[in-house]
């Protein structure tokens, strides 16, 4: 399951930022707004994914697993929701200002 949660988790990660880039090249009258769901929910699937990592490595009993690596995962984590955000944001300003 480790491999399932990791993979995952970046793949979704990815996934968050690929759409809220194609948010941001949008050429088309569609709304970004779609994308901008999709692209946060990617990243709270990805971050949903971490927590359950660490979840089973604590029912494993492998704490020194999880002490070796939490900080990483925090950092990951933080740089993960602050470039969304910011995609987001200049994505959705993007938008706006179309209209």
């Amino acid at each position: 399951m480790t491999a399932f949660y990791n993979i995952g988790s970046l793949v979704l990660g990815l996934a968050a930022w690929l759409l809220a880039l194609l948010a941001i090249k949008n050429r088309q009258n569609k709304p970004a707004h779609f994308l901008s769901v999709g692209s946060f929910s990617a990243c709270a699937l990805s971050l949903l994914f971490q927590i359950f990592e660490v979840g089973n490595r604590v029912s494993k009993g492998d704490l020194s697993a999880v002490m070796d690596t939490i900080r990483a995962v925090m950092i990951a984590a933080a740089l993960l929701v602050l470039v969304t955000v910011i995609l987001n944001l200049f994505a959705l300003t993007k938008a706006k200002s179309k209209e």
